[in-house]
């Protein structure tokens, strides 16, 4: 009785680890398949260059802002702006 037990359990193990092993190799398979593997790398590469792209785009805008308050600057320093009021012209 015992051996016949000992015999039951072993063979319900097996096909419940058989069965187990199968899944995970079907799910392996899928997710190396070529489409998928393709469809991954791509959604990567997307999400990569779509952030960087975003970045080097507001690093563009920064730039542009910070060189046109330095022109403006430098141009304010060789041609201060006077007050009209204070040049009083003499008449001859």
């Amino acid at each position: 009785m015992h051996r016949l037990r000992w015999l039951v359990a072993g063979a319900m193990l097996g096909v419940v680890s058989a069965s187990w092993a199968r899944r995970r190799i079907e799910r392996l398979a899928e997710r190396v398949a070529p489409g998928s593997v393709a469809g991954r790398v791509s959604d990567a590469v997307r999400g990569a260059l779509g952030g960087a792209s975003d970045r080097v785009q507001d690093a563009l805008d920064v730039g542009r802002l910070e060189a046109r308050r330095r022109a403006e600057e430098l141009r304010s320093d060789l041609h201060p702006v006077r007050d009209p009021t204070s040049r009083i012209r003499r008449s001859r």
